[in-house]
């Protein structure tokens, strides 16, 4: 027995610091099969901390302590679950602005109306989905939500997530990549004990907190930066062999051979799992619905050139219907008015190459160009960091070296 003290726990994010720039803003939509949920349906809020959500009603209930899990005698399993995907979103990102907005339908067109919501803001956005039966019919619903958004010049990156999809274990299906829907992610996959509050609870809230906390070149698969141990320590996927009639059931990843995770991972899922040797969880990679060989197949491409698309539209948008110089000899855009728009093109790109989310990049406005339309082209190119997706290490022995 200890002895009498007073103890401090010291807590975080109740000052609700916000992180700088934009890339960090994200929203969470939960699509709930039942409305036990204290927060009000299709209104979204803003918060910065899972004490702000607290305030708004949904208390936070014991986390993982032991076998009791969370607070059993607490009925609204709906707020449990919100709290949970939040309480990971922020442990993830500290200090980052996330929008919540709960449906009773599985509404794509939320996608917007959040987005809306925030002016604009949002980078990315996680999807709870637990009306739905089937995940390939909403990726390219929201692929097209996505589109309109990025039409207006909003765009978002989409991680979808139905807890209710069984994953047949002995079919590599490609229909996750035949999607051509390069703003959609699909995951699969939870901590085992998190059932302890609802059986299909999913890993949207750490996985959307991972991807507000990377730069936008980076991938949530990078094992030295995020490590997704201290939130989930027993992977799992739901999965059912092809010919069996026994219920679905949930296998641990760890429990799998390498040819079913190698085939997960093929068909273009997003999941936890564990490397050998290593104690920590991390995803597996960051794929898109979009065929593997396309520039964007992957979260950290739509990310850097969207980020690269919003930074340059901001230092263009104030030339726009302004006047410029035309050399009275040719009739064409002087030197300098060409160079003008270039270095406005180049700023936010030099800022990109400087925070090291861009390896290089070109920009070129043609003085000759053809501007009797009052039409001025730019010219750009980037080049994207890579990404170490496989390491191969070629030893053996040698008599010398």
């Amino acid at each position: 027995m200890e002895l009498n003290n007073i103890t401090f726990n010291k807590t975080i994010g109740g000052l609700g610091r916000t992180l700088p720039g934009q890339d960090h803003v994200s929203g969470m939509l939960f699509w709930l099969d039942s409305k036990g949920s204290k927060t009000k349906e299709d209104t979204p809020i803003a918060i910065k901390s899972v004490e702000e959500l607290e305030r708004l009603g949904i208390e936070k209930q014991k986390r993982f302590e032991g076998d009791s899990g969370f607070d059993e005698n607490v009925d609204e399993k709906d707020d449990q679950t919100i709290w949970y995907h939040v309480e990971q979103f922020f442990g993830m990102n500290p200090g980052a602005t996330l929008w919540v907005e709960i449906k009773t339908t599985a509404d794509s067109s939320s996608v917007e109306s959040l987005q809306q919501s925030a002016n604009g803001a949002i980078r990315q956005i996680g999807i709870y989905d637990e009306v739905s039966s089937n995940t390939e019919p909403f990726i390219g619903d929201l692929q097209n939500k996505a589109t309109n958004l990025a039409d207006k010049n909003q765009p978002v990156s989409v991680l979808y997530q139905n807890v209710n999809y069984v994953v047949p274990k002995e079919e590599n299906t490609s229909l996750l990549r035949e999607g051509k829907a390069k703003y959609i992610s699909v995951l699969i996959g939870q901590d085992a004990n998190a059932r302890k509050i609802k059986e299909k609870i999913g890993c949207i809230g750490v996985a959307l907190g991972a991807l507000s906390s990377a730069a936008v070149h980076e991938n949530i698969g990078w094992v030295q930066k995020f490590n997704l141990g201290g939130h989930i320590s027993n992977p799992e996927i739901l999965i059912k062999e092809n010919a069996d009639p026994d219920p679905d059931e949930f296998q641990a990843i760890k429990t799998m051979s390498k040819t079913d995770k190698s085939n997960l991972n093929s068909t273009g899922f997003i999941f936890p799992l564990q490397h050998i040797g290593d104690p920590g969880v991390y995803f597996n990679d960051s794929h898109t619905c979009i065929d593997s060989l396309d520039d964007y197949a992957y979260i950290e491409n739509n990310r850097t050139i969207e980020k690269a698309i919003r930074e340059i539209r901001s230092n263009l948008l104030p030339q726009l219907n302004s006047p410029f110089d035309i050399d009275s000899e040719t009739g064409r855009m002087t030197q300098d008015a060409a160079k003008h728009f270039e270095n406005l093109c180049k700023q936010p790109l030099e800022r990109m190459v400087n925070q090291g989310e861009l390896s290089e990049f070109g920009v070129k406005v043609d003085p000759l160009q053809v501007i009797s339309d009052s039409h001025i082209e730019v010219v750009m190119k980037l080049v994207p960091r890579g990404t170490a997706r496989s390491i191969k290490v070629n030893i053996g022995f040698t008599a010398r070296v």
